[in-house]
């Protein structure tokens, strides 16, 4: 049974008297973030998980909960920031229409069971969790259509016609003017309710992903609002404001892309992007800034879970083969923020969507440091038949023995125990492309 949304009053208020810049900041002349980042992003596992395809509920809360707990034990120790999905899109702009069907049987709401996972996911899971929304679409389904087109906020031709943006599950989506939004206050007002809400957003995560925070849709690329006149440089200025408007409520924003229908990249104003492939430019994040200053996702969870069909065991034992990339982006990050050589050099495949394209070279024989770890692990992967004996890494070395242990999303089941001679070690039991994990025994 699909729920049915209870209509929201959302009524316009007068311009602010304080708000933040809608200026340009020129990276280029400073060289660091317009204000600190609140998330080390390079230094952290992020990564979306959606919990809502279309009016279908594939994740309640406490079934969240659970793929958090084994996907804690996949990634080691390291820190993690998700971005949960649980918005349907046709109900944009409304960021308040939360499926009763997440909700614990023992809570009154879903916004309060919503609350309670994301605590415990900070608490047990070693987990920040936020929300992926979406400031640039409307759905005529949605509660607040009628509003949202009163007031001109839908994008609309110069005879009045809300314009066709892209459909999205058989839903016709109709792009919104950012900046008639912010003239009339509503952008404030759901940013702030949704802050009232989610007191962790400002309190923990303090991270919020949006998505298709771009400056133009398909079907308009050179005008945003042929209706209203507004300049598409009038729309850039208030994405701005968006961008500071967040951070001033102590939350940076991430978004979809970097470039992807923009005018400009945002660089000191967003510090991680979901896609980082820029297709006509043929550029990636990383050919422009090092990624403290600009990061990506190492690990695609969302993708892999509905690449096996919602099966959370198969999807995360895909990611396992994963995991060597999220080791060695962070050590690059690490690098490069210390103002080392990178250990691991950037390099790609030409354009690819999702963020799986691999580095290379990949380090021969395999062993990768896990800096983040205080027991010295580092990480092992096969390569070929004859690729049995690894050596020691400097933060390893002086060890008589190695526990090797296989990584599983219930924990580090060990293998064996090895002897170190000469500073290697030996496993020929390794299943090639598998990392394994080995602790050092002093």
């Amino acid at each position: 049974m699909k729920p049915v949304w209870p209509p929201i009053e959302f009524k316009p208020i007068a311009s602010m008297q304080q708000e933040p810049s809608g200026a340009p900041y020129d990276f280029a002349a400073h060289g660091v973030p317009e204000r600190p980042w609140l998330q080390p992003y390079h230094r952290m596992c992020v990564t979306k998980l959606c919990l809502i395809q279309g009016d279908e509920v594939k994740y309640d809360f406490l079934q969240t909960f659970e793929i958090l707990k084994q996907f804690d034990r996949l990634t080691r120790g390291l820190k993690k920031l998700i971005y949960l999905v649980v918005f349907p899109d046709h109900v944009y702009p409304c960021w308040f229409c939360l499926d009763e069907r997440f909700k614990r049987p023992q809570d009154a709401s879903a916004w309060e069971s919503l609350r309670w996972l994301m605590k415990e996911a900070r608490e047990s899971c070693n987990t920040l969790l936020s929300l992926h929304i979406n400031m640039l679409d409307a759905y005529r389904e949605s509660p607040w259509w009628e509003t949202y087109e009163k007031y001109d906020i839908v994008h609309k031709q110069k005879d009045g016609t809300p314009s066709k943006g892209t459909v999205w599950g058989g839903h016709q989506s109709y792009p919104l003017s950012y900046y008639q939004e912010w003239r009339l206050g509503f952008a404030q007002k759901r940013i702030d309710r949704l802050i009232t809400l989610l007191p962790d957003l400002q309190h923990h995560t303090k991270s919020i992903h949006i998505d298709a925070f771009q400056c133009w849709e398909n079907n308009y690329p050179s005008q945003p609002s042929p209706y209203l006149g507004h300049s598409q440089e009038r729309e850039c200025e208030t994405m701005r404001r968006i961008f500071r408007y967040w951070r001033d409520r102590g939350i940076d924003v991430t978004a979809e892309g970097f470039l992807h229908k923009r005018n400009e990249d945002f660089a000191g104003l967003q510090p991680w992007c979901w896609l980082p492939y820029h297709k006509a430019s043929d550029l990636h994040i990383w050919d422009c800034y090092p990624p403290h200053i600009y990061s990506t996702a190492s690990l695609n969870l969302a993708k892999t879970l509905r690449e096996h069909n919602w099966d959370v065991k198969q999807g995360l034992e895909r990611l396992v083969f994963d995991l060597p990339r999220l080791v060695i982006n962070y050590i690059r990050g690490q690098d490069l923020e210390e103002g080392r050589k990178p250990t691991y050099p950037f390099e790609r495949e030409p354009y690819i969507k999702t963020p799986r394209a691999p580095f290379k070279p990949l380090p021969k024989p395999f062993v990768l440091p896990m800096p983040w770890r205080e027991d010295r692990a580092f990480m092992i992967r096969r390569e070929d038949d004859l690729d049995v004996t690894w050596p020691l890494p400097e933060g390893a070395r002086g060890a008589s023995a190695v526990k090797i242990c296989r990584i599983t999303s219930e924990g580090e089941k060990e293998q064996c125990v090895t002897t170190v001679n000469n500073g290697y070690f030996t496993f020929c039991e390794a299943e090639p492309n598998r990392p394994y994990i080995v602790i050092p025994r002093f």
